[in-house]
Order: structure tokens, then C-alpha cells, then sequence
């Protein structure tokens, strides 16, 4: 007890300390809970094993007298009617212990491992138990437990995730998205837990069920809900054998890349990386492809011949890759470049709003062989004189036009009413790009990879992509438009309303729930392909005042809408990915 007292005592103090404190204790203290935590042995518990008796591994994140860890034991006491028990507890926690209540109750247990836990210290216990049981499946108490989740992935034992924690406490959040990447099925203990996660994960509310656990008596056996945890962990193996049959799929296609999917994380290994990805479209939400060229989520909802169960894009591959709205070509830095006839006439309308970002686009232009006619908007008469001075000098094409407008509509109000007009009369081909800079980004480098990721692959750079887009589209007349492949997953988030009455007033088809879109709002297109929105005939009071939100705007729905409104025309789109260059 006094040793609890205490320990509640420094961990008080601690949270008091700078960041910068906090880091050199925790450098200091690694060792030292190493050499006192790695000595735990496996202890025997009252429960004789029964070699007759599948094993399970029950996962509690501490040994207190606390609801939850009640509430786990007796699901424990309940179950060992039918298996063999292996507890392993983590932290040592601040009530009183209950420890010896888990070795009446179970065939083994190591733990609690200590206060302050780190993935190694866990992983150095948990690979005890792995090599001494082979686990029928886990079940793994709270959010604060998921340091468990990847090594037990990895060994392909499937996870059962017991939650009862709000997502909404900020220090849980990335324990939130451990949970969801690596358990193979959550189970929410009441619906309050639910409803919460609901509102910090709104793309995954739909994907989890909500089943009381029990009460918080210790201990007594009372049927909790067991069965029913059982049920689900015994479903959870076929889900876990179903991800190892798509994983192969995927990796042996050779399809995936790693640059592409996951760019930011050079220590992931493709197999896990593949399995990650697996787990998180399981749900409906697949933040990043694994390649260019295919959507899973428009192959899901549109493929005549999907059947759930299995991952999407493991069903493409093992239906020989069929074509559909989810297949798109995909130009390279290595796509041939095609003439341009001389009668073809391109425009490209650039917004210019931070004048610090016009001679990379401009160097990039210049690198190109082909030579639109620029139409420039731009925000005020300072940056205009700047524009045209620069352009003047350094462009080697014609500048058409500069024109000062309202600071409304975002780069989209100046293309489609500014130069509406003659961009559709005079032009065949037309581009639209903007200076870009995202400032809601916490996180500026990330806004400034995605604006050298579009220039990369509609410009050029690296390579002539202008000659090769617009090479392309004129000489395949079926070409509407050309976007990069972005490799984020995004839908229509909280602009459908707005997309839909779009889609009224051009008398549009019925709205897809998955699409594929130019995230960023650059591109190229044919005129004729875009005349629907031109013909909206859009004013400047149409669109939102300054400053907007990040999403749920007419300006988001437009940009959405754009490949819907090409195919509408009898038109078709193709992406663009520069293999080299991602965000």
C-alpha cells in the first residue's frame, strides 16, 4: 500500500515538470524499469490446465480495484469454464491489487509489469507467452492496453478490444488509433463510449457494435455477456484467417507501393503495411491506396461481383483486374509524349495569391515544350504589377490576360466567372492551377509537399508532364480530364448536401457514395467537358465570403463534382502519378 501511495505521489509531481524534464527522466528511468521489469516471471495460477482446452490470452491494462478490471475478471471467471486462461497485466495500478483474484480464476499470468510501461518492456513479456501457447484468440481490456495490439497482429492472433474510454480525452487519441489499426474487432461497453468515439471518428462510426460487459462484482460468476465475447472471438479467427488469404493476394501482385501508401514511414515493412491497410478498408475507411490507378471504395460499391468478407482490392486482383469507373490509366514520367497539333488551342489559367510561389510555377512552365496562353487572376494591384512585370519577362508564351478580383471564390470563383467566357469560346484544352499553401495545416511542410506534389504532376519537374498530359488528351479525344492520383482516400465528407444540389441543377445522375476527384483543385480538361459548370453562369455573390471553413462549402463541392460533370459529358478522366514525388 505504501508503495502504491508513493508511486501515486511521484507520478502527481511528475505531471508538473516541463516537456523537457519529463524527457530526460523518462531517459534516465528507461533503463532502470528495464532491470526491474524483465525479471518477471510466469507465475501459476489455481486453474489447472487442461491440455484438452483451447488457450486463451486475456489482456488487462492493470491489477486494480477498478470497474473495468472487475468487470474483465469475471469475464475471465466465466469463460475458464471452457478455456485455459493466460492473463498478462500491465501497469500496476493505483488501488488496491487484485491480482490474487486473477490467479484464482486462471491457468497462468505474468504482471502486472510495472507503472510506466513502454512497447518493449510489454513486447518482452507478451514474447514469452507466444512462444510457450499457441492462443486460440485475445481478448484485450481498454484503449490503455494497445501496446499489445501490434505484436499479436503481427503473430496473426486475433484481438477482441473491450472499450470503456471516451475518444475524446486527448492523451487517448493515438491509443485510439493503435486500437483501430491492429484489433481485429472493438466492442464497445456501453453506448455512451460508442457515441463519443462517434464524434472523434466519424468515419468509423458505423463499423463497431456496442455490448455491455457486466457489473462490477468481485467476483462472482454470473454469465456477463460472456458467450456473446465469445461468439465474437471465435469469429474474429475466421476474420484474422481472411487478412492473411487478401494480404498474400495483395503482396503477391506486386502492385503495391510502399512510397506511395505510406511515404512518411520508412520502417514499416510492405507485409504490415499491407495488413494495415486491409484492417483499416475492413471498416469502410481507407485513408491511403496502395497504388495509383485503382479506387477500392468505387470498386466496393460499383463491382456487380463484390461480396464482403474479403478486402476489395484482393478481389479486384483475384478477378484478373477488371476494368470499370475504378480502373484508371495512369500517366508517368515515362509516358510517352505525343505531338500537339498547332490548330489544338490550350489555355491555362493560373491564381495567383502568394506571389512568393510564381517563379517555381513559372520555372516549371518554361521547362515544357508546350506554351498555353495564360489567363492570371490575381487579388490586388500590388500583385499585379508584380505578375505582370515577372511574367512579361520571363514567360515564353503569350500572358493573355491579368485580372484583379474579389478575394471570394478561392481560386475556383476566378476560373469559372472571371475568364469563363473566353475560356470556353476560344480554347480547347484548359488548365486551372493556384498558388497553394493550406495555411489550416498545422503543419506547414505538409502543405508545402502537396503543393510541389500537383505542381510535380501536372507541370512538371522532374519531368515534362504538361507535354505529356496534354500530349495525351490531344490525341485521345475520349480524355475529359487529367488529375494527379492522390494517394489519400477522401469522399464527399460534409458537402454532399451542396454536391447534390449541383447535381439538381446541371441534371446530373444520381451521386456515387465513393468518388475520385482532383484533391486540391488542379488540373487539366477539355472545354466541352467542363460547359456544364460554366453554364451555371456563376457570380461573384454566389460564393462564400471570407474566410471559409475547411470543408462542407460550395467551393468543395464544386471541386468534388468536376469528374462527375466529365463523365456526364460522354468524357473520361486518367491520373497522373510521378513516381518520385508524393505527400
Amino acid at each position: 500500500m505504501l508503495g502504491r501511495s508513493l508511486n501515486r505521489l511521484l507520478v502527481t509531481l511528475h505531471s508538473y515538470l516541463p516537456s523537457f524534464a519529463k524527457r530526460l527522466i523518462r531517459k534516465i528511468m528507461r533503463p532502470i524499469r528495464w532491470f526491474f521489469t524483465s525479471g518477471i516471471k510466469l507465475e501459476n495460477g489455481l486453474i489447472s490446465f487442461d491440455h484438452n482446452k483451447p488457450i486463451l490470452l486475456l489482456v488487462s491494462h492493470e491489477d486494480s480495484r477498478t470497474t473495468a478490471t472487475i468487470i474483465f475478471l469475471n469475464l475471465a471467471i466465466k469463460l475458464n469454464h471452457d478455456y485455459n486462461i493466460v492473463f498478462l497485466l500491465l501497469y500496476r495500478g493505483f488501488n488496491k491489487s487484485i491480482k490474487n483474484d486473477f490467479l484464482k480464476h486462471a491457468s497462468f499470468l505474468i504482471g502486472p509489469i510495472g507503472t510506466v510501461l513502454e512497447a518493449p518492456m510489454v513486447n518482452h513479456h507478451l514474447q514469452k507467452l507466444l512462444k510457450l501457447f499457441n492462443f486460440h484468440f485475445s481478448i484485450i481490456n481498454s484503449v490503455e492496453s494497445h501496446l499489445v495490439l501490434h505484436s499479436l497482429t503481427h503473430h496473426d492472433i486475433p484481438t477482441v478490444t473491450l472499450i470503456h474510454e471516451f475518444a475524446s480525452n486527448t492523451k487517448l487519441r493515438k491509443k485510439f488509433n493503435d486500437v483501430i489499426v491492429n484489433s481485429t474487432t472493438i466492442l464497445f461497453g456501453a453506448s455512451i463510449f460508442k457515441e463519443n468515439f462517434s464524434e472523434e471518428f466519424p468515419k468509423y462510426k458505423n463499423h463497431y457494435p456496442i455490448l455491455p460487459q457486466g457489473y462490477s462484482l468481485v467476483p462472482t460468476v454470473m454469465d456477463y455477456n460472456a458467450k456473446e465475447i465469445e461468439k465474437i472471438g471465435i469469429a474474429s479467427i475466421s476474420l484474422m484467417d481472411q487478412e492473411k488469404k487478401d494480404a498474400l493476394t495483395i503482396l503477391e501482385s506486386g502492385l503495391c507501393r510502399k512510397d506511395y501508401y505510406i511515404p512518411h514511414q520508412p520502417n514499416i515493412s510492405m507485409p504490415e503495411a499491407v495488413r494495415q491497410y486491409i484492417r483499416m478498408s475492413k471498416y469502410g475507411t481507407i485513408p491511403r491506396k496502395l497504388f495509383p490507378g485503382f479506387h477500392p471504395g468505387i470498386f466496393k460499391e460499383k463491382y456487380p461481383y463484390y461480396k464482403s468478407g474479403s478486402d476489395a482490392l484482393a478481389q479486384y486482383l483475384l478477378a484478373d483486374q477488371p476494368s470499370g469507373i475504378w480502373k484508371t490509366h495512369v500517366i508517368t514520367e515515362n509516358t510517352d509524349i505525343y505531338f500537339i497539333a498547332p490548330s489544338i488551342k490550350i489555355a491555362l489559367h493560373l491564381h495567383i495569391y502568394y506571389i512568393d510561389l510564381i517563379l517555381t510555377i513559372l520555372s516549371r512552365l518554361n521547362q515544357n515544350k508546350v506554351r498555353p496562353d495564360l489567363f492570371i487572376s490575381v487579388p490586388s494591384s500590388l500583385v499585379f504589377d508584380k505578375v505582370q512585370k515577372i511574367f512579361s519577362e520571363k514567360y515564353n508564351g503569350k500572358v493573355i490576360d491579368i485580372v484583379i478580383v474579389p478575394n471570394k471564390g478561392r481560386d475556383i470563383g476566378p476560373f469559372f466567372t472571371a475568364f469563363s467566357g473566353r475560356l470556353t469560346i476560344d480554347y480547347d484544352i484548359i488548365g486551372h492551377i493556384h498558388t497553394k499553401k493550406t495555411e489550416h495545416f498545422h503543419n506547414k511542410i505538409l502543405g508545402h509537399e502537396w503543393f510541389y506534389f500537383l505542381l510535380e504532376n501536372l507541370i512538371g519537374g522532374i519531368s515534362n508532364m504538361a507535354d505529356r498530359c496534354i500530349g495525351l488528351m490531344a490525341n485521345d479525344q475520349t480524355i475529359g480530364l487529367v488529375f494527379p492520383d492522390d494517394p489519400h482516400v477522401i469522399s464527399w465528407d460534409t458537402n454532399w448536401d451542396q454536391a447534390e444540389a449541383l447535381r439538381k441543377k446541371m441534371s446530373l445522375n444520381s451521386l456515387s457514395k465513393n468518388i475520385c476527384f482532383p484533391i486540391g483543385n488542379m488540373f487539366w480538361a477539355r472545354t466541352k467537358a467542363l460547359l456544364p459548370i460554366f453554364d451555371l453562369n456563376f457570380q461573384w455573390d454566389d460564393y462564400p465570403d471570407e474566410p471559409l471553413p475547411i470543408d462542407g462549402t460550395l467551393l468543395h463541392a464544386i471541386e468534388r463534382i468536376i469528374p462527375k460533370v466529365v463523365m456526364h459529358q460522354g468524357y473520361r478522366y486518367v491520373v497522373t502519378n510521378v513516381k518520385s514525388v508524393n505527400r
